[in-house]
C-alpha cells in the first residue's frame, strides 16, 4: 500500500493529522489503527509531520485568498519556493512521485488539513 492510500483511508475513517508545531502526530480512529501500526514506517519515511503543518498554512492562505478573490472550486496550491525540475512530479511542490499519483504524501495531507481548517 501507498503512503497516499494509507492517508487516504485514515482520513476517511475520521482521522487526522495533529498540526501542533511542537509535537505534530497522527490522530487515529480505532477502526484503522492496526493497519496504520502496520504501515507505521512507510508513513515516517513518507509524510513529515513538521512539513505538512507548514505547507497546510501556505496552502490555507491560497485558499483563503483564492475565495476572497470571489473564485470557485480549488486552486492548485503550490509551494512557491520547492524547485519544480521534473515534470510529472508532484503539483505541489515538485516532488518525484510513484505512477498514478498527482501530490506527494506530504503535501496530500497538508492539503487535506488546510481544506478542513477554517483559521
Amino acid at each position: 500500500m501507498k503512503p497516499q492510500e494509507i492517508l487516504m483511508r485514515l482520513y476517511a475513517a475520521g482521522g487526522r493529522i495533529d498540526l501542533d508545531p511542537e509535537q505534530p502526530g497522527l490522530i487515529v480512529p480505532d477502526q484503522v489503527r492496526s493497519m496504520i501500526e502496520g504501515h507505521r514506517e512507510l508513513l515516517r519515511a513518507s509524510v513529515d509531520l513538521p512539513e505538512v503543518a507548514r505547507r497546510a498554512r501556505i496552502f490555507r492562505n491560497q485558499i483563503d485568498a483564492w475565495i476572497t478573490a470571489g473564485r470557485i472550486a480549488v486552486p492548485t496550491v503550490t509551494i512557491s519556493e520547492m524547485p519544480f525540475e521534473n515534470s510529472g512530479g508532484c503539483v505541489s511542490c515538485g516532488a518525484r512521485l510513484d505512477h498514478g499519483h498527482w501530490r506527494c504524501p506530504t503535501c496530500v495531507a497538508a492539503l487535506y488539513e488546510a481544506l478542513r481548517r477554517q483559521e
